[in-house]
């Protein structure tokens, strides 16, 4: 692939450059999935090599993704961190002639180092990032670290429907696709979802929900049901938790229904 690739010349070479880092980032999803992180990273990396080298900012910036993906599947938090927040300095020159699909990917950097804040219980990062995403992008990483009280730090969980990214879940990174669920989506998910997870303590806590309690699980949801078309019954909250539901979609295509308990 490479020798093919470096056997091209003009734009011929930069399309194959960008199949290559496509095709890479298509190996660390299979890498992932099987729970091979170390080669997984050294896909990314080779991945990413590739894109920047194809001069097409929206794959370099994918690539940037599945490279932060690995660097926290493999722990490396404060790499990805500062990968993360290198990647959307990197990348912010291409906003001035950005199309959807660039600006879709680079929106989704701010997000991906929120999810990271959440999950390391650093509050002032993952909401500082959000703050980010919805700003235009116009702070860089090393502005929103440099304003961080150094004792402003919680030993808190971060929602993940706050986020809207659950990252590092059954080897992908979920995204939220909308609001709460009416009750008939929620009961169909529950039995075609490729996963079900609960949301403890208002989804600040994940726990995966095994094939074999899907429908028991979400018989007891359905009754304490708060999202549309859902009714409560039994006690008064909070002597037992609520539920509502939310879809979330990985970036190779599977779905996740999420029940987020209210306790």
């Amino acid at each position: 692939m490479l020798i093919t690739a470096q056997a091209q010349q003009g734009r011929d070479r930069e399309r194959a450059r960008e199949l290559m880092a496509m095709t890479y980032q298509g190996a660390v999803m299979v890498l992932n999935k099987v729970g091979e992180t170390d080669l997984a990273w050294i896909a990314a990396d080779r991945g990413l090599s590739a894109a920047q080298q194809s001069d097409n900012m929206a794959v370099t910036g994918s690539l940037f993704r599945s490279v932060a993906h690995c660097l926290l599947s493999n722990g490396r938090f404060e790499a990805a961190v500062q990968l993360v927040g290198d990647a959307a300095d990197y990348l912010r020159p291409a906003l001035r002639n950005a199309d959807a699909e660039f600006l879709s990917i680079y929106g989704t950097l701010p997000r991906r180092l929120a999810a990271m804040g959440s999950l390391r219980t650093n509050l002032p990062v993952a909401v500082q990032t959000v703050s980010m995403a919805k700003s235009e992008h116009r702070a860089t990483f090393k502005e929103i670290t440099d304003s961080l009280d150094p004792g402003s730090t919680h030993e808190v969980w971060l929602s993940a429907v706050n986020t809207g990214v659950i990252d590092g879940w059954a080897g992908g990174t979920w995204h939220l696709t909308g609001k709460k669920l009416d009750v008939r989506v929620a009961r169909r998910l529950a039995i075609s979802a490729d996963l079900m997870v609960l949301g403890r303590g208002g989804s600040t806590q994940l726990e995966d929900v095994p094939a074999e309690q899907r429908a028991a699980v979400w018989e007891k949801a359905s009754r304490r049901y708060e999202g549309p078309g859902g009714k409560v019954e039994g006690p008064e909250w909070p002597e037992e938790p609520l539920y509502c539901a939310f879809k979330f979609v990985s970036e190779d295509g599977r779905n996740l229904l999420l029940l987020d308990e209210s306790c």
